[in-house]
C-alpha cells in the first residue's frame, strides 16, 4: 500500500525554507522531521 512520497528536490527545498525562515526571523534551531512509513 501506498500513502504517498516526496522526492528529494522537495524534501531539500523544505530545509532550505525552513532555515532561511529561522535565519531571517532570528529564531532557534528547528528540528524537520520527516517520518517514512510502509508496510515492508
Amino acid at each position: 500500500m501506498q500513502i504517498g512520497s516526496v522526492g528529494v528536490d522537495e524534501v531539500n527545498r523544505a530545509v532550505t525554507w525552513l532555515a532561511d525562515l529561522t535565519r531571517d526571523k532570528a529564531l532557534p534551531q528547528k528540528l524537520l522531521m520527516l517520518h517514512r512509513f510502509g508496510s515492508r
